[in-house]
């Protein structure tokens, strides 16, 4: 139960401002907010990331919910990333929620925007203007609920601007359900919601076709560079994608 306006969950550390690397998460992680709570970040290895995490696996399952206050982030390694993720690994099951009640509007104690992602719940404009997630590989299901804005990707869920996505592919299911009266869920097999202004750019990714339809909700993107695969043996290995066995 958080009693703090911003709660931060990680299976390594709630916020990072050093280096991680080459660390293993097994355990599953939560992270409710019952109180005054504005903002939950929840990661299997970092709640929030404001430097590397690189050559790091998940194995635990991922859940956030928050029951009163604005915002609720949820990623497989990162809830919140600000820097960069690389050559990372995400196996656990992803699933954030919000407590929409089908209102026209929100009321001040719901939550607004809910953003899950099999690498990284969201992402902002990064230290020193970097904002990467390169060469990181899921194979989690991704799943968002109840949000007045629900943003839902196998990577990323909601990618902020100047965020990169190059080199990932996500192998797993990507839902999400919104609320009545609330904006259109978005979800895709990379990413959820990317801006349209060209600020941010995804390339080099895969998912597959079978699990989910389309590679990116809502933004712009190059459709070359999002690459769906219908044949499960062309999917790339995690080692051609991360470079690592794991």
């Amino acid at each position: 139960m958080c009693l703090i306006k911003i709660g931060r969950v990680g299976g390594i550390t709630g916020t990072n401002y050093g280096d991680i690397q080459y660390c293993t998460n097994k355990a599953n992680v939560s992270g409710e907010c019952h109180t005054s709570a504005l903002k939950i970040f929840a990661g299997g290895i970092a709640g929030v990331n404001r430097n590397n995490i690189e050559v790091c696996k998940n194995e635990g399952e991922l859940f956030g919910e928050g029951k009163s206050g604005w915002q609720t982030h949820i990623g497989g390694i990162v809830g919140y990333n600000n820097y960069c993720v690389i050559s990372c690994y995400n196996k656990g099951k992803v699933l954030a929620k919000g407590n929409g009640s089908n209102l026209p509007f929100p009321t001040n104690n719901e939550v607004q925007q809910v953003d899950a992602g099999g690498i990284v719940g969201s992402t902002y404009i990064g230290n020193d203007g970097v904002l990467n997630i390169e060469k990181c590989y899921n194979e989690g299901e991704v799943s968002g609920e109840n949000g007045y804005s629900t943003n839902v990707g196998g990577i990323v869920g909601s990618n902020g601007w100047y965020g990169d996505i190059n080199k990932c592919c996500n192998v797993s299911y990507v839902k999400a359900q919104g609320i009545n009266g609330g904006d259109a869920p978005v979800f895709g097999g990379i990413c959820g919601w990317t801006p349209s202004n060209n600020t941010s750019i995804i390339k080099e990714c895969y998912y597959f076709n079978q699990y989910i339809n389309n590679g990116v909700g809502d933004g712009a993107y190059e459709e070359e560079e999002v690459i769906g695969i219908d044949n499960i043996n062309d999917i790339p290995s995690v080692k051609e994608i991360t470079g690592y066995d794991f």
